[in-house]
């Protein structure tokens, strides 16, 4: 698809799975007018999920002058050569604190600018915490506000000067008065069948459920186990995998306590996998699990049951504690095999090539066609 105008655009400087390297790669693909580069601070190793970027740099390795050095020249190179600004996560060039310095100075040189946040970069881990620990026992804490002050001040700095912004779960909507769009989380089937092992057969009575928190403290995983811990004296032949220790005492570092392809290779034994019961929707691993042939159950509140997309197949509920309920129901069915209906609703909502709402988003950014 060729375009008269040139444009240079820049993804920065967080990659929240994989979205950089996505959407870059689709861009080049699709849109021969753009020069599209991708610039991040930490590169998660290889065991991870590895990525390519055109500049990465491992801050946490380096010296804070040489991150400074780093971040100034990059900076100023940024300034002269793209036109658009992606940042996901509010994570740009320079330092934290020089954030409101460098978007005036895109917007004085009239640079068209994105802000994607996915989560916990606006919305507080002390609050989702304190609901995790609620679920367990009576809290022993005030419950604290849902956004901490500089996540006030990180949307207030998009409403100000974005372009476009853009959340990955919904319930981020509510942090905006400016219009926002909802965009939903893509998989990438050639780099997730790249990590993926031989497929296992799932037969017989047994069942195999599993629950792998990137931080168990903000997915439920305490009272997740302790239900799970109920269902098996009904059900003595479930089985339950939980991926982070039994204390769950702290997040994880980094992220993930097994690499991605283990993580899939449990995927592709399993029957169920459980995501969480404190955010209130789903992510990349619930359409990973789908894709692998497993029944997903997830928490979504009543009042974003309306950005669910039609046929959603996630088993979602509404009473946070009716958990063990719909994991009892769910372990009925898990033998029904829908998967033909599944592969196509994942293709048609969580593929960067068919989904309508980014493809709209990126051609009035790329093309100045008005949404």
């Amino acid at each position: 698809m060729g375009y008269s105008k040139k444009r240079n655009l820049l993804f920065c400087a967080l990659d929240i799975g994989g979205r950089i390297e996505h959407y870059t790669a689709f861009i080049k693909k699709k849109y021969d007018n753009v020069v599209v580069e991708s610039f991040v601070k930490v590169k998660l190793p290889n065991k991870q999920y590895d990525a390519e970027y055109d500049y990465h740099f491992n801050y946490h390795n380096k010296k804070k002058l040489s991150q400074w050095i780093i971040s100034a020249g990059f900076f100023v190179f940024a300034l002269f050569k793209y036109d658009i600004i992606y940042i996901i996560s509010g994570e740009n060039i320079l330092t934290r604190k020089l954030i409101n310095f460098e978007i005036w100075c895109y917007k004085i040189l009239k640079k068209k600018i994105v802000f994607h946040f996915v989560g916990g970069d606006i919305r507080s881990s002390d609050y989702l915490t304190w609901v995790n620990d609620s679920l367990i026992k009576a809290p022993v804490n005030i419950m604290p506000e849902i956004q901490q002050a500089y996540q006030i001040k990180l949307c207030e700095l998009a409403q100000k000067y974005a372009t476009f912004i853009i959340v990955s779960t919904p319930d981020l909507i509510k942090f905006f008065t400016k219009k926002v769009y909802y965009i939903p989380v893509f998989i990438n089937h050639e780099k997730f069948k790249s990590y993926s092992s031989k497929k296992k057969l799932k037969v017989g009575n047994s069942v195999k459920i599993l629950h792998a928190p990137s931080n168990a403290r903000i997915k439920g995983s305490l009272f997740i186990e302790s239900k799970i811990k109920l269902i098996k004296l009904k059900h003595p032949k479930l089985e339950a995998i939980i991926t982070t220790d039994k204390k769950h005492a702290e997040n994880i570092h980094p992220p993930y306590s097994i690499s991605k392809s283990k993580l899939i290779s449990l995927m592709e034994s399993s029957n169920i996998v459980v995501d969480q019961v404190v955010i209130g929707w789903y992510g990349l691993q619930s359409i990973e699990a789908l894709i692998t042939g497993n029944k997903v159950i997830v928490w979504i509140p009543k009042e974003l049951t309306k950005y669910i997309q039609k046929d959603c197949p996630i088993d979602h509920y509404q009473n946070r504690l009716d958990i063990e309920e719909t994991i009892s129901r769910v372990i009925l069915e898990k033998n029904k095999n829908q998967q033909p209906l599944i592969d196509d609703w994942v293709r048609k909502n969580h593929t960067i090539e068919n989904n309508i709402d980014i493809n709209k988003l990126f051609k009035s950014l790329l093309v100045n066609i008005k949404l």
